[in-house]
């Protein structure tokens, strides 16, 4: 349970730090260390929600959940206008690009 509430966690941070104006506009990340204070904020003073993007799919915040953080390769942050070039207005609060690994094939 405690794995699956971090990675969403995890990635509100990532979105948190995609709205600063000191980060490149296209930035790697990686996933060496969990979230410590996470918070999440709701209602009319909730932050911009960024668009969500694995393996080149559109998802919502509550399919994250669904991502084991071992099953991740890179995080990728978009912001700005790089991020609206590529994936139109729907981006204009950054987007968070996940990728992950290749699935073993077993035998």
């Amino acid at each position: 349970m405690t794995r699956l509430l971090t990675l969403p966690l995890l990635l509100l941070g990532f979105a948190a730090s995609a709205q600063t104006a000191s980060a490149p506009e296209n930035q790697r990340i990686g996933l060496n260390r969990p979230a410590s204070n996470a918070s999440i904020t709701t209602g009319i003073n909730a932050k911009p929600t960024p668009l969500y993007i694995v393996d080149g799919k559109v998802i919502d915040a509550f399919q994250l959940s669904d991502i084991s953080p071992d099953q991740i390769e890179a995080v990728n942050v978009l912001k700005g206008n790089t991020a609206i070039a590529r994936y139109g207005e729907k981006a204009k609060d950054g987007a968070i690009l996940i990728t992950t690994k290749p699935a073993k094939t077993g035998r």
